[in-house]
């Protein structure tokens, strides 16, 4: 790690969760170039949770659709419904999970095109 981190408080994020216990892992743009956004959560408490994640107001118009896929981005593993900004879903225990938003409707114009 050559770049120390650096925390600014009062300044809100490009998504968060509502459930305490989950933890946003990372958020970072996808792999393939597509400019989607590839987030990584995981439970931490040990116990299971129905959580959202929510877009910052300024990033929903950004991103017409949201889904799981496999930690590669490669695969689909579920479609998730994309409302108002937030997607809706349960996670088991100490569970990591890999969520793609992506700026297209059509999910073909993203997952798994490599250039």
């Amino acid at each position: 790690m050559n770049v120390p981190v650096t925390v600014m408080s009062g300044t809100p994020g490009l998504l968060t969760c509502d459930c305490p216990h989950v933890v946003i892992d990372s958020a970072k743009l996808a792999d393939d170039n597509s400019g989607d956004l590839v987030v990584r959560l995981y439970e931490a408490k040990g116990s299971s949770a129905s959580c959202r994640l929510l877009l910052h107001a300024d990033a929903v118009s950004a991103f017409a659709s949201a889904c799981e896929t496999d930690m590669l981005e490669s695969e689909v593993v579920r479609e998730l419904p994309l409302t108002g900004g937030a997607i809706g879903m349960e996670i088991k225990p100490f569970k990591a999970r890999t969520i793609r938003f992506s700026r297209f409707a059509d999910r073909t114009m993203g997952v798994g095109r490599m250039s």
